[in-house]
């Protein structure tokens, strides 16, 4: 059973495309696209070696499994359990293609207390470079946050009316902001802390 049908449907989806869109990158019809992506007809060969080298996804995972949002945009996951995703590929997708219906904010929201219940679970747009010991953070990625949680050794914080990111070790903590990067021995002066669930590089 090939995965290609199911596949397309899923990067054309994360990518914001209609099935028009996608068919003219290729010289295709749309409904040409509507019957890969029900299973109703399979593509040439030199339609699919099109569709695996402009997105950069190989043959063999694009016909012989389901991809991953990793797979759609070559993403970089952290490859610790303390930040592996909370949240599912479709999750991602929603929260990547749709952020307007999305929990997916601007990192200075964060600033107004009450505009996430203690409840939600959010995305929020790295808002400055920040480089620790366990992750590379770049202004634009895409961090998954869990409420006021103390969870794995990275968190995102307010402190000083700024936004922060906490890097946690056995005795202490590392506070880098935008600018500087202090030690500090405990969070009591700190507001909204979120553990950093999981992150995704920013897609350029």
């Amino acid at each position: 059973m090939s995965f290609f049908g199911k596949n397309i449907r899923k990067i054309r989806i994360a990518k914001k495309m209609t099935q028009t869109e996608f068919a003219k990158l290729f010289n295709l019809k749309r409904t040409a696209i509507g019957a890969y992506e029900e299973g109703r007809a399979e593509a040439k060969v030199d339609t699919l070696i099109k569709i695996s080298e402009y997105f950069r996804i190989s043959l063999d995972v694009l016909l012989k499994k389901e991809i991953t949002v990793n797979d759609i945009f070559h993403l970089t996951e952290l490859n610790n359990a303390n930040y592996a995703s909370f949240l599912s590929d479709d999750d991602i997708i929603k929260y990547l293609s749709h952020n307007e219906k999305a929990k997916l904010i601007e990192a200075k929201e964060l600033l107004l207390s009450d505009i996430i219940p203690a409840s939600s679970n959010v995305a929020v747009k790295m808002p400055f470079d920040c480089k620790t010991s366990v992750a590379s953070l770049k202004t634009g990625d895409i961090i998954f946050l869990k409420h006021h949680s103390d969870e794995g050794k990275l968190h995102l914080a307010i402190h000083n009316n700024e936004v922060c990111i906490i890097e946690k070790s056995a005795s202490r903590y590392t506070v880098y902001t935008q600018n500087n990067s202090f030690p500090k021995d405990d969070l009591t002066d700190f507001k909204n802390l979120y553990n950093i669930a999981g992150l995704f590089a920013n897609v350029k």
